[in-house]
């Protein structure tokens, strides 16, 4: 109970709908079950239970037969509900209500985003946040739908939690997925797998998940929610979402894979996934994390390259493995990172963004996945900065004997001045290619794989 003024009234106005819905579920029925026995129309029985519609004497005879209650406790209960509305409303100021929306909600995030529109009437803004959680009172908020986080080193925002989690759902709402089916499960890892080793694999993948009958939705972190991943369940079918939190392309398969081994593995309930903070003691988290570390580089094919190659883990030794295991180079040289073979920043200008070529696809409402994806391909291939500008530079030049201007080589890979310098300092540092002439007159041929210096 709580005090207001020299009146005490419940800390929580419960609904009449909330002791239906409790009702028909101890009993294992439906709302269908419930409009057939009391002869009613199911859409009246399901505005009863929203609390849309208010129970009228007529329909408090039909709950009293039917649950074996009294008439009037439902009217009572009726009657104190709306009185308890009609007291908020009055009790709240704008001002009141306005700070508990933002208590509930990034109110300003959301704005930002896109997800509902500013507006200064209070009314207006409590509509659109009721339409946004999918309820028809702030009374009504939706349970979180995922098990505990596995990070112990931040503490996330519930408000920023909520509004990623609740954006996830409309938006896998909207997609239409196949039947899902678990015996399915290692066709599709193997589908990924194979995807992973491909410049433009991120953009195939929503197309994989959903033909089995799993959602796929890409969402933005928001501020202070501190998570990569998530795995959460929408009518019946599992969703894989992804924050892109970090802006590369191993992270973008590691979470991926993470996501589809917690399904693999039959872990029960969604779950929000912070990959940073590592497994902790959590022993599904850690049979997550080493089903989808063997998935993208087999520990066996792993440790005998290291004894290979250590401790002059070269980037042609680096892309030769993962060329003969079938991988993206970028993955392999994140695993080697992960586990710490290699310095962070070994070859880290190396490792590809995925958020430039998943633009078409991040925080979509429609089904549009299919009709972007071949415009996504081609932006992988034909436009902007190469995935592996080091590379792309080493293997023009490669295959451009003599001596080049940096002019010739900028505008044939569409590099811009920065990404040009950098990859540049890096393909002398390690004697990949040699310069002649100086200032204007500068230009750069390849040197072998071994850093050798080519005859003249």
């Amino acid at each position: 109970m709580t005090r207001t003024g020299n009146r005490l009234t419940p800390a929580r106005n419960v609904a009449p709908g909330m002791i239906i819905r409790r009702e028909i579920d101890a009993r294992g029925w439906t709302q269908e079950d419930l409009a057939r026995i009391m002869d009613r129309p199911v859409q009246v029985i399901s505005e009863i239970v929203s609390g849309k519609k208010q129970i009228t004497p007529e329909t408090a005879l039909g709950l009293a037969a039917a649950f074996g209650t009294s008439a009037e406790m439902w009217l009572q209960m009726e009657a104190k509900y709306r009185l308890r509305l009609a007291q908020e409303k009055a009790e709240l100021t704008d001002v009141g209500r306005r700070s508990r929306i933002y208590s509930i909600l990034p109110v300003k995030e959301l704005v930002r985003r896109g997800w509902i529109e500013e507006c200064r009437e209070v009314d207006e803004l409590e509509k659109q946040v009721t339409q946004f959680l999918g309820v028809d009172s702030l009374d009504e908020l939706p349970p979180l739908k995922v098990a505990a986080r596995r990070t112990v080193t931040k503490e996330p925002d519930p408000r920023a939690v909520l509004a990623w989690i609740r954006r996830v759902e409309v938006l896998a709402a909207s997609q239409k997925v196949g039947t899902f089916e678990p015996r399915r499960l290692g066709e599709v890892a193997d589908q990924l797998v194979d995807l992973s080793s491909q410049d433009d694999g991120p953009v195939h993948v929503g197309s994989v998940l959903r033909e089995a009958g799993i959602g796929f939705v890409l969402v933005q972190h928001l501020p202070k929610t501190f998570f990569d991943g998530a795995v959460i369940w929408v009518g019946g079918n599992p969703v894989v979402a992804l924050t892109l939190r970090h802006d590369r392309l191993d992270s973008f398969w590691f979470t991926l894979m993470h996501e589809v081994a917690h399904l693999i593995l039959g872990h029960e309930g969604g779950r929000l996934d912070d990959l940073e903070g590592g497994p902790g003691g959590d022993p599904e988290e850690i049979e997550a994390d080493e089903l989808a570390s063997g998935w993208l580089v087999p520990g066996e094919s792993l440790t005998g390259f290291v004894e290979r190659v250590r401790p002059y883990f070269s980037r042609h030794a680096i892309w030769s493995f993962a060329h003969s295991i079938g991988r993206h180079p970028a993955v392999v040289l994140g695993r080697l990172q992960h586990d710490g073979y290699v310095p962070q920043a070994h070859l880290r200008s190396s490792i590809p963004r995925v958020r430039f070529t998943l633009e078409p696809f991040i925080d979509v409402a429609e089904l549009v996945w299919d009709v972007r994806v071949d415009a996504a391909v081609v932006s992988v291939r034909d436009q902007g900065p190469p995935y592996d500008p080091q590379g792309a530079v080493l293997e023009w030049l490669r295959s451009h004997p003599g001596w080049n201007t940096p002019a010739a080589v900028k505008n044939s890979l569409r590099l811009d001045r920065s990404t040009w310098n950098r990859v540049i300092r890096t393909l002398l540092d390690v004697g990949q290619i040699e310069r002649t002439g100086e200032k204007r007159g500068t230009k750069y041929r390849a040197a072998d794989y071994s850093g050798r210096r080519i005859s003249s």
